[in-house]
């Protein structure tokens, strides 16, 4: 069986994030432990107080709020790679039939004591050392509850990529790079004016698809780490860290500084 990773995120807030344009890279599955947590995509709300779950769609922008209670907001983020949701299907088998993905579906999964169980085993399993394959049994347990409680085809059977989410992909791979059109074709083996033309038919660009690779790169690393705002810049291809606060300001519209100041 191949590799996944079973590691999560875990995110903190003492005072209201409100961010705008967010879009993960691959999809979520998100464990709200302390306050609640707001989702808009497109004309729909969701929502997810304490004990509670939301599916992060991939690839999808949206408006996020985390909204602290008495001050402490505390979420647990687990990233579906496409190795991991392949992985995981072959392990349930046909049993578990999923229907096509489809933004009809809501994105709220209620909360369940088996899910609840399963979630702190993978939670558990963070801890240094933990042995990888009962980690992975864990991570399996938690998505094999969540089918059973919710619609997660947005989460195991989202849409195949296009030719944009596979530039995305590259491109995570070192947001920081000298990245050129140029490279980007011959990565996919074709010229760089017919790459232009396959993503003007996604509607999107070379440059706006970089912008949300680093913009992205950077969000994680001002919530998820006490990493400097100037360290983040350059990891993130920016040589001028107050550029870099600018755009992240216009992005996100909160300034890095400040969105740190809320953790």
């Amino acid at each position: 069986m191949m590799a996944v990773s079973t590691a999560l995120g875990f995110y903190h807030a003492r005072q209201v994030q409100s961010l705008r344009s967010v879009r993960f890279a691959e999809p979520a599955l998100c464990f709200v432990r302390r306050g609640q947590k707001h989702l808009t995509v497109g004309d729909c709300c969701f929502q997810a107080s304490a004990g509670e779950w939301l599916i992060l769609p991939g690839n999808t922008p949206l408006m996020m709020e985390n909204c602290p209670d008495q001050g402490q907001y505390a979420a647990e983020v687990l990233s579906v790679s496409p190795a991991m949701a392949s992985a995981f299907l072959q392990y349930a088998g046909a049993e578990l039939a999923l229907p096509p993905a489809s933004s009809a579906f809501p994105l709220n999964i209620p909360a369940s004591p088996l899910l609840s169980q399963a979630w702190e085993k993978l939670a558990q399993a963070q801890q240094p050392g933990f042995p990888a394959l009962l980690a992975r049994h864990y991570l399996f347990e938690v998505l094999m509850v969540a089918a059973l409680h919710g619609n997660v085809q947005a989460l195991l059977n989202p849409p195949a990529p296009g030719l944009a989410d596979k530039v995305r992909q590259l491109l995570q791979t070192q947001p920081a790079a000298d990245w050129s059109q140029a490279d980007i074709a011959d990565r996919f083996h074709m010229s760089t004016p017919t790459l232009r033309r396959h993503l003007a038919a996604e509607q999107q660009s070379f440059r706006d698809i970089l912008d949300d690779v680093r913009m992205h790169h950077a969000l994680h690393f001002v919530l998820s780490s006490r990493k400097s705002i100037d360290w983040i810049a350059g990891e993130c291809g920016f040589t001028s860290p107050a550029a870099f606060s600018t755009r992240f300001r216009q992005r996100f519209g909160m300034a890095p500084v400040t969105l740190r100041k809320t953790c």
